[in-house]
């Protein structure tokens, strides 16, 4: 084979691996951008889809919210709110000293909620320690009420957030033990719909006031409560810290 020869099939076999490569380039390209594109449309309609499920919860979100919305205002309390205006107009009228237990205690008759009766007590709490004695009657029961009727730890909780309220701002109304009643009847409501262990309930309880210098303290007092065997002696335990640091 002549020199001529070889030389021209060496070049024919050079160009050929030359064009070779850049037809691959040229299609590897083509299925990276193909591949590439179809990765786009697969994200973008992913993208679309949680978007518009995202839009679609919001919307239910937005529609359970009004519902709920309707709900309440058709759960209204007509009997209740009719016998509260009635009370509203006694005191407009007759003027803040006036007596007004009797209405409150009928208004308190129509309350069906912890929301209620609490909303009563706090009248009833403004007309006795500001205007007239009276209305105390109205106002311990408002707050008996409302302990009975609370099914949730947040409704027993604001009951006794109330009481707490009212033995500081009312103490001069009740008798010793009447106030100690009425902070054990609130506490065993309160630990028996709380829904938390023991030590977590009196942690919430005991920081609503402070300890007097000569009681044990708040903290002792969730130590002794967590050694307790029973509700019944836990009970107890919260309600004389109460009572002995509002006394």
């Amino acid at each position: 084979m002549s020199v001529l020869s070889t030389l021209s099939r060496e070049a024919s076999q050079k160009l050929g691996k030359t064009a070779a490569r850049e037809v691959a380039g040229t299609a590897g390209k083509a299925a990276a951008r193909e591949v590439a594109t179809t990765a786009g449309k697969a994200a973008a309609k992913e993208v679309a889809a949680t978007t518009g499920k995202q839009a679609a919860q919001t919307i239910a979100k937005d529609v359970l919210i009004k519902a709920d919305r309707a709900a309440i205002k058709a759960a209204a309390n007509p009997a209740f709110e009719g016998a509260m205006a009635a009370v509203r107009e006694q005191v407009s009228k007759n003027g803040k000293y006036t007596n007004v237990a009797g209405p409150l205690l009928k208004a308190l008759g129509f309350a069906s909620n912890t929301e209620e009766a609490l909303s009563l007590a706090k009248l009833a709490r403004k007309l006795s320690v500001g205007f007239n004695r009276e209305n105390r009657v109205a106002l311990k029961a408002a707050l008996e009420t409302a302990a009975e009727k609370s099914k949730l730890p947040e409704e027993a909780f604001q009951t006794l957030v109330q009481t707490v309220k009212t033995r500081q701002e009312a103490y001069a109304l009740f008798s010793v033990a009447e106030k100690n009643k009425l902070v054990e009847t609130v506490v065993d409501r309160y630990m028996r719909v709380g829904g938390a262990e023991a030590t977590e309930l009196a942690t919430q309880a005991v920081k609503l006031v402070p300890a007097r210098f000569d009681q044990r303290t708040a903290k002792n007092t969730i130590s002794a409560v967590g050694l307790k065997k029973t509700i019944e002696e836990q009970i107890t335990t919260i309600a004389n810290f109460l009572n002995k640091a509002l006394n």
